[in-house]
């Protein structure tokens, strides 16, 4: 009996704390300022959003979050119904780009509207002016036009190897404006985001062209010829072995040979330079390569090569003299 009625406390207590539990949360829910279940809208005034946190500064980062996703949103919306870009191509990574530009240019143009705390977190209403979104954004993307007009001017770069040099940053810029006008077109309907893609098709076209007509020597001792025919076929352009051309690539290198506990080992200083057509060097590169064999140094030469091709080699010389 005496068992009974503990049991039966037991259970009224714990019920009477689940009451008290629900009661709390419904009390805490109820204690919720009006803004963070309904903020104000956007409107041509400025961007809201709504952030909870431990702390003021997480809640307000995540507010800033929020405003970025909402952008973010709508510019890729934006660029898949006016044919910027394919459907396919709506991935994470590029979310991430435009969630991050807006991160980045929205800090000085924003402002805490509301605070509160709350059972222990804050709630924040961050206000971003569009004004000042709008006006930072045409300040940045006249900057990357001024860069593209200035790298691809045809009075400036009239020679093919300049054309070619200008156009191996262009696509970078190229992109980044793309972006920036689907950003304006976005949050500023005066904005006509048209004409400007057709700006970049044809800064686009022309290097593509430019590329299509550049003809580089590949240069290179016998030794390392696999080499500089891996980098020939990874090269957007045409190259020859000799004759004329627009621009040369070096490929040299020195083999010092050691015998090492039975095993043949070849040790390279690999070295590869981009030379205009005036002979000027333009960007050099240096490697060192390591092989092995058990028969013959030329072999353990072709395993350094062997190696350095396997392990991502061509892309990486590509990268470094800022060919690719």
């Amino acid at each position: 009996m005496e068992l009974a009625t503990r049991l039966q406390r037991l259970v009224w207590g714990l019920s009477a704390m689940l009451v008290l539990a629900s009661l709390s949360h419904v009390a805490q829910a109820a204690a919720l300022p009006a803004w963070v279940s309904a903020p104000p809208q956007d409107n041509l005034i400025a961007f809201y959003g709504v952030g909870e946190g431990p702390n003021l500064n997480e809640a307000t980062q995540q507010a800033l979050r929020s405003i970025a996703g909402k952008l973010s949103t709508r510019i890729r919306s934006d660029a898949v119904s006016h044919g910027g870009i394919s459907g396919n191509t709506v991935t994470r990574s590029y979310q991430e780009t435009i969630e991050a530009y807006i991160q980045d240019i929205k800090l000085s143009a924003y402002n805490v509207r509301q605070a509160e705390l709350v059972g222990g977190r804050y709630f924040v209403l961050v206000e971003m002016s569009r004004e000042d979104f709008v006006r930072d954004t045409q300040l940045q993307l006249e900057t990357v036009e001024a860069d593209l007009r200035r790298r691809l001017d045809g009075t400036l770069t009239s020679r093919p190897f300049d054309r070619f040099l200008a156009c191996q940053s262009a696509p970078a810029l190229i992109d980044q404006a793309r972006l920036l006008s689907r950003v304006l077109s976005t949050a500023d309907s005066a904005f006509e985001a048209a004409p400007a893609m057709q700006r970049y098709d044809a800064y686009q076209r022309g290097c593509d062209q430019s590329l299509q007509n550049l003809t580089l020597q590949l240069k290179a001792a016998p030794a390392f010829k696999p080499l500089a025919e891996a980098i020939g076929q990874a090269l957007a352009v045409r190259t020859v072995s000799a004759g004329r051309a627009d621009g040369r690539l070096d490929i040299q290198g020195s083999v010092v040979n050691q015998e090492m506990f039975g095993s043949l080992n070849a040790v390279v200083d690999l070295s590869v330079a981009l030379v205009d057509d005036r002979n000027s060097v333009v960007a050099r590169q240096s490697y060192r390569l390591n092989g092995l064999s058990m028969l013959s140094y030329e072999g353990a030469l072709q395993d350094a090569l062997r190696k350095f091709l396997a392990s991502g080699g061509v892309d990486r010389v590509l990268s470094d003299l800022r060919l690719q």
